[in-house]
């Protein structure tokens, strides 16, 4: 994780630091699920356009500038060898391999600024979405154009490879509260299914890791006798677009921090509480958080969580089967 003084916190799967250093000007990193390899950047600013690298003991390795400020980055490789994709406001997206005794790159030109980037090693592709104009898009690793299909202008969509080595999941949001949001299902390069969003109360949307799964983060708000009342909501559904379970109420507010692969849902309830729930919508307390969450993060597998609490507590948990 990067922190507000620009020092980046590289964790091993099991916890354990490994290491430590200020950066200048960076404000996030990806890094490879053994700590082997990082990237470090500056987030959409086009006056810093420098990508630097660094290897598992926090060397600097390499440094690459790229065209455009920085919106998106992704990682997959250990410390032998690892591939990045890296997302520009100018319509790049850069395909970086590192090695100990090589590096090279190959660049790509898309059409818009890139708002998501996702390598999947499993088909090794590179699913991406842009902006002006909006649209989703796939290459293979070699570099070969397979699809692009354009979607809502108006909306910045966020893409999401499934289990299916030729399905993605999106969900488009809009700057703007209005018009609604969208979630929709991609297969070869034509539409399965779209579904608007209302996008003043979803407040997040999660992805199970092979996409099969959606949790929607709602805040329905009541209005009673002239007083409005925030009610929170998880709203799961089927990699169809089918709703499966709507938890939530005025007095048991819940937010989805990850779902599983058969549908589990981990979320965080009042009074800092971690509560599990299955595809069917049983809930069970699972966990007390120490303080409040700060934020969060799931690995590529879905196999782990790391939770960033108020005071500077983290913590890792390994789900178990919802």
């Amino acid at each position: 994780m990067v922190t507000s003084d620009n020092r980046l916190w590289v964790y091993t799967g099991k916890g354990l630091l490994q290491y430590s250093l200020e950066l200048p000007d960076i404000t996030a990193a990806v890094v490879t699920d053994d700590a082997g390899y990082a990237a470090a950047y500056s987030e959409k600013d086009p006056s810093r356009t420098q990508v630097t690298f660094l290897n598992s003991s926090g060397r600097v390795d390499w440094k690459l500038r790229v065209r455009g400020a920085i919106w998106c980055a992704d990682v997959f490789g250990d410390a032998c060898e690892a591939t990045f994709a890296i997302g520009t406001g100018e319509g790049y997206i850069y395909l970086i391999q590192v090695k100990p005794d090589s590096k090279r790159f190959r660049r790509f030109r898309v059409p818009g600024a890139v708002t998501s980037v996702v390598l999947d090693p499993n088909s090794q592709r590179i699913v991406f979405a842009t902006w002006q104009r909006s649209s989703i898009g796939q290459f293979t690793w070699k570099g070969r154009r397979q699809w692009t299909v354009d979607l809502q202008p108006a909306l910045i969509y966020r893409a999401h490879p499934s289990n299916s080595s030729d399905r993605i999941l999106a969900y488009g949001t809009p700057l703007r509260p209005v018009p609604d949001g969208e979630l929709c299902a991609l297969r070869d390069g034509a539409i399965q299914w779209r579904t608007a969003v209302n996008s003043e109360q979803c407040l997040d949307v999660v992805f199970a890791c092979d996409g099969d799964y959606i949790c929607l983060a709602q805040e329905n708000v009541i209005k009673h006798e002239g007083r409005s009342v925030r009610e929170k909501h998880a709203l799961l559904l089927d990699g169809s677009g089918r709703k499966l379970v709507d938890k939530g109420s005025l007095f048991f507010g819940v937010r989805p921090l990850m779902v599983t692969r058969d549908g589990g849902v981990l979320l965080y309830g009042n009074e800092k509480a971690l509560f599990s729930m299955n595809s069917v919508g049983k809930l069970e307390k699972v966990a007390n958080l120490p303080s409040r969450i700060v934020r969060s993060s799931v690995s590529r597998d879905g196999n782990l969580l790391l939770l960033e609490c108020a005071g500077g507590i983290l913590l890792r948990l390994t789900p178990i089967r919802i």
